[in-house]
């Protein structure tokens, strides 16, 4: 279906930073993993990342930067962080595609406690969009995973 037409589209131009940038918004926008529903990987010269799992220096958990190139050698990214315009060399496992979460998650704040809309507001349009479409890629990802 159309779906498959445009997870095709998308690896077939994957070498297209831009088509990996949107390809990885769309995934975030899903909740699902960078790179797992359209097959790319995310990470690459240029793309913004934010740091994660930082247990040796917690206090860049969150920091965001670009990343620079890949060190075959150490197997590490060196990602120029933008806050200390400081650049670290990090493994694969540290680096998140894309911007964190923000701290006040938007649409939380139309929620009781026990996740239910308060009666006097409905939720956002987007939550109902976002519902369907994890509902749709959880369905196509189930089906291919019992067809392989």
């Amino acid at each position: 279906g159309a779906l498959e037409a445009l997870r095709r589209a998308v690896r077939q131009h994957g070498e297209d930073a831009e088509v990996v940038e949107l390809a990885t918004d769309i995934e975030g926008l899903l909740g699902v993993t960078p790179g797992v529903w359209f097959g790319l990987d995310p990470l690459r010269p240029g793309a913004v990342v934010h740091l994660r799992s930082m247990r040796g220096a917690p206090h860049l958990e969150g920091a965001v930067g670009l990343l620079e190139s890949y060190e075959e050698a150490s197997g590490r990214w060196a990602v120029s962080l933008m806050e200390d315009e400081e650049v670290k060399f990090l493994l694969k496992e540290n680096l998140v595609a894309g911007l964190p979460p923000s701290d006040d998650s938007e649409g939380e704040d139309y929620k009781e406690e026990g996740g239910k809309p308060r009666p006097e507001e409905s939720p956002p349009w987007w939550a109902a969009a976002m519902a369907s479409a994890r509902a749709a890629v959880g369905a196509r990802t189930m089906a291919g995973a019992r067809h392989e």
